[in-house]
């Protein structure tokens, strides 16, 4: 009987226990992400930044609000006090904190990335560090007391991952700002928070994934069966170079390869379909255009082909299994 009431408690505890994840898990799994810079440039002294790295807290530092007070640094976290870029910023933390979201943050001056969440309903609390001195004299803040003031969110579940398991962020990195929803990298911020494998699945890629897709399918053996050019070298980088074209490059019988690729369907990006066509001017040219769309066919010249298929097809085979791997990697 003895025996019998322990098993009873230990299942019991085990449900709770797989309750709570479930509810936990349920919780996360709308929850934005929000991309994060601190940058050397700003006015905030090393000691403070570091502080902040070490507490693995989130910080912005927008001193001025539409007061005009120069003194001393605002302390107010109302998006409405304050003009621009700042009221932006100001009211994605207050988002952020208010919904609950999975963050990654940069630390110019450390290698590792720090990722974690922020809990719903959390607080955004101030915390005060010092200017660095010469900031002072280059704003000319002669009558400011020095204090700066933090607007900081505390991340939990945290950890510091090292770059090169953060390359694929890097790729889809915005370029300015302080603080902003990142939509293209939300599943797998996600997955390195919760220390889990990224679900694999295409539409969790970033359209330069699907570039880089589609170039490493051409060059594989799987393009002859496809009925489509062997990609031997490309001449420019894929996608982001070039306005009308995604893939340029030159095939194994010597012709030139013009390629485009879209997460759409063929209805929805006719005008791509049309600037690829403005090619067509070369002879012995390959026009090839990946897109959602049921069939494989050939229209005016130019190869329509399913991506959906490419996907499938490519991570069947051993090179795209190391590929999609090192894309979706284990936590």
């Amino acid at each position: 009987a003895a025996r019998q009431r322990r098993r009873q408690m230990d299942f019991r505890k085990h449900l709770r226990r797989a309750q709570k994840q479930n509810r936990r898990t349920s919780r996360l799994k709308n929850s934005e992400t929000y991309f994060v810079r601190h940058t050397t440039k700003c006015s905030v002294e090393h000691e403070t930044r570091e502080q902040m790295w070490e507490d693995h807290r989130i910080f912005i530092h927008f001193p001025w609000d539409k007061s005009g007070n120069r003194r001393a640094d605002s302390k107010s976290k109302n998006p409405d006090d304050y003009v621009g870029f700042r009221k932006g910023a100001i009211k994605a933390m207050k988002d952020l904190a208010k919904q609950g979201g999975y963050v990654a943050a940069r630390f110019e001056g450390h290698h590792e990335w720090l990722v974690g969440r922020v809990p719903k309903g959390s607080k955004i609390e101030l915390r005060k560090g010092k200017y660095r001195p010469e900031e002072l004299t280059r704003q000319n803040l002669k009558h400011h007391n020095g204090v700066v003031v933090l607007k900081t969110l505390l991340l939990s579940d945290w950890r510091r991952i090292a770059p090169d398991k953060c390359v694929l962020l890097q790729t889809v990195q915005p370029r300015n700002g302080t603080i902003m929803r990142w939509h293209k990298a939300g599943d797998f911020v996600k997955a390195l928070v919760l220390q889990q494998k990224p679900k694999i699945s295409f539409d969790l890629m970033s359209h330069g994934q699907q570039e880089i897709l589609c170039a490493e399918f051409l060059r594989s053996s799987l393009a002859k069966r496809f009925d489509l050019p062997q990609l031997d070298c490309v001449l420019c980088d894929v996608g982001r170079c070039m306005e009308d074209l995604d893939i340029f490059g030159i095939a194994t019988d010597g012709k030139t390869i013009f390629a485009q690729d879209t997460h759409d369907s063929l209805g929805e990006v006719a005008e791509k379909l049309t600037a690829l066509r403005k090619y067509k001017t070369r002879a012995n040219g390959h026009f090839v255009f990946f897109c959602e769309h049921e069939k494989q066919e050939t229209l005016n010249g130019v190869k329509i082909v399913p991506i959906q298929r490419v996907f499938k097809s490519f991570i069947a085979t051993k090179s795209g299994k190391r590929w999609l791997n090192g894309i979706f990697p284990k936590a």
